[in-house]
């Protein structure tokens, strides 16, 4: 059998989801996972898995229930493995939680310091001793015939990476929505998708083939190949279920077979998370319900979303991206607005410092972020940290940390000072536009004066699409304009054809680009490239041309200030996609001083620049 379902069939431990990812593992044996690319069905956003399964033998499963003899006291050969007690608990509890300690907690004492064992304590210690140990051998017993039930070798297949690029090797193809364009597309011109694919094909090695050796429990006579060795990985499938759970909703999480996965710092001498830190959500916020202002708003992003005039948090805290970049950690010394993320702070009763706990996790970010899961959009909760065990306290731990500060405070100085300057830069912009607020012109004034010219991007045409290849035509999204330029490494291209198309939109060398519509307000030039190379507007951007570095400079810098981003947030619409039209942003009024006066304000905002890209460039010692 092969099925697509939804990835949070996996990961999802709902009780519907739960239910069915326990009713398929009972009754199909699971023989390969693929994760499929986002693009494999880009019509929707939902994620998706293709499961490679072979029907168990009727009763398999109850018939381990039948045969499953453990007294409590004894370890017992099960499944066909001797041992079967002591290889589970080292699997689940860790090798320093012994076989008489888990007879011990097995008969109902819950005073150990191990991870599972103080989630029992924490669900069930209120029960009495007959229903707490009732509980505990109900619960246990399920987990080890899942244990038993999911032994086999199983097969994972997915791109090496989230990006386009990796996951249009895989498939072969690209998605396009776009009108009479619609549909799947070789990733390459003049070439099908069966030459480009790695799933099968006929000249050569295909991912097929591991699939069905996996189906033939011939896993070990698989060829190695260099070209699809990147995107599949073998192992046993119990590797892959996440046992510690709190809900027994055994939880498969695929990516930990393409990782040395390390979920915390094991069971020596640990402690869970919770019982040093709070972790609260943040607050969702939405444009229309803020004043701009200088306090960062933290959401998915690994940079503020944007910033406004109050916070939900003081200073010294770690924030923990919920969803885009989930599971990325950051620290903050100063207040922030939490938003789509949530907060870590130390209990005042903790050994460590806040700043300490964010050094023990950063350590962990790799592992962190495998908490992710679900399948419009992956997500990571508070539920996922707060039995995520780190050292106790002690002479060991406190080299551990200071190792881990002389590794990470570098690092994060200058993400603080970077911080501090851009916090200062923001602050004289914001002045200098207050002190001149009697010399304000609009856009639109000073385009009838023939000084700037505002003008839009262009979409392209619906008979063209993006070029599957790197051309000399740059054509970025939103998403890509970021500190004041555009990260063209991720941009996307269009070809020739299409360039003569939509040519009178390019940005040159003295616009100032604005997005006009999602993000509001992001604003830049444009980037050093090769003469014979262009940067074409997609119509999410508008781009004001002037006619000299000075003004193009002034300009840039001006429309970052707290007074013109508000101007361009009161003129935006409301309903839907968030949008700025040209014609309001010609209505935006930008104080017109001297030249002397700009270049003072040019002069002054690149000392900012220059000491930021001097931390910047610093090198760990």
């Amino acid at each position: 059998m092969a099925i697509v379902l939804p990835s949070a069939i996996l990961d999802t431990t709902s009780l519907i989801y739960t239910e069915a990812r326990k009713f398929l593992l009972r009754k199909f044996e699971i023989k390969a996972i693929m994760k499929n690319p986002k693009i494999t069905f880009a019509a929707t956003r939902i994620e998706t898995v293709t499961i490679f399964a072979q029907k168990r033998e009727e009763g398999v499963y109850e018939k381990l229930q039948r045969d499953f003899k453990f007294d409590g006291r004894h370890d017992i050969a099960f499944n066909g493995e001797e041992n079967f007690i002591t290889r589970y608990i080292k699997r689940l509890f860790g090798n320093s939680f012994s076989f008489e300690n888990y007879i011990e907690f097995y008969s109902g004492n819950l005073n150990f310091d191990n991870q599972i064992v103080q989630q029992y304590k924490d669900k069930y210690g209120s029960l009495t001793n007959d229903a707490l140990v009732s509980k505990i051998h109900e619960s246990e017993k399920e987990r080890m015939l899942y244990f038993a039930l999911l032994s086999n070798s199983v097969v994972i297949i997915k791109a090496p990476s989230n990006k386009p690029k990796d996951e249009e090797v895989l498939l072969g193809y690209s998605f396009s929505e776009r009108r009479g364009y619609e549909g799947i597309h070789p990733r390459i011109k003049n070439y099908t998708i069966e030459d480009l694919t790695l799933l099968y094909g006929g000249k050569g090695y295909y991912l097929n083939e591991i699939v069905k050796a996996s189906f033939l429990n011939a896993l070990d006579e698989i060829e190695d190949n260099e070209v699809i060795k990147p995107y599949y990985r073998i192992t046993y499938l119990h590797q892959l279920v996440d046992f510690n759970d709190y809900t027994n909703g055994i939880v498969i999480k695929v990516q930990n077979a393409f990782e040395n996965y390390v979920q915390d710092y094991g069971d020596k001498n640990t402690i869970s998370l919770k019982e040093y830190a709070n972790l609260d959500n943040g607050t969702t916020i939405t444009a229309d319900q803020f004043e701009v202002g200088n306090i960062p708003v933290i959401d998915g992003g690994k940079q503020p979303a944007y910033y406004i005039n109050e916070s939900n948090r003081d200073g010294d805290v770690i924030t923990v991206s919920k969803s885009g970049n989930a599971g990325y950690l950051a620290y903050h010394a100063d207040p922030i607005f939490c938003s789509d993320s949530f907060t870590i702070r130390a209990k005042e009763s903790s050994p460590y410092t806040t700043k300490e706990l964010y050094y023990l996790l950063k350590n962990k970010q790799k592992s962190i972020y495998n908490f992710a899961s679900g399948s419009v959009q992956k997500h990571v909760y508070t539920k996922n940290l707060e039995y995520f065990r780190i050292p106790k306290r002690s002479a060991e731990s406190k080299e551990i940390v200071s190792a881990l500060k002389e590794k990470f405070n570098n690092q994060l100085q200058r993400e603080l000072e970077i911080q501090k300057l851009n916090d200062k830069k923001q602050r004289y912009i914001n002045d200098f536009v207050d002190k001149n607020q009697g010399r304000l012109i609009t856009l639109a004034e000073l385009e009838n004066k023939n000084i700037y010219k505002v003008s839009g991007g262009k979409r392209i045409p619906k008979e063209k699409d993006y070029a599957p290849f790197k051309t000399k035509h740059y054509y970025p999204t939103i998403a890509n304009y970021e500190n004041g330029s555009i990260n063209l490494n991720e941009s996307k291209y269009i070809d020739d054809q299409t360039f003569e198309t939509i040519k009178k939109y390019t940005l040159d060398n003295l616009d100032v680009f604005v997005s006009i519509a999602g993000t509001i307000g992001k604003i830049g030039i444009k980037p050093k490239i090769s003469e014979n190379y262009t940067i074409s507007l997609t119509e999410n951007a508008g781009k004001i041309e002037t006619k000299s570095t000075l003004e193009r400079d002034y300009l840039a810098r001006i429309l970052l200030s707290e007074n013109i981003q508000k101007q361009m947030f009161s003129m935006v619409t409301k309903k839907g996609t968030p949008k700025l039209s040209l014609a309001s942003l010609r209505k935006v009024a930008i104080p017109w001083v001297s030249e002397k006066d700009k270049s003072e304000f040019i002069n002054e905002t690149l000392k900012f620049d220059k000491k930021i890209q001097e931390f910047s460039n610093k090198k760990d010692v």
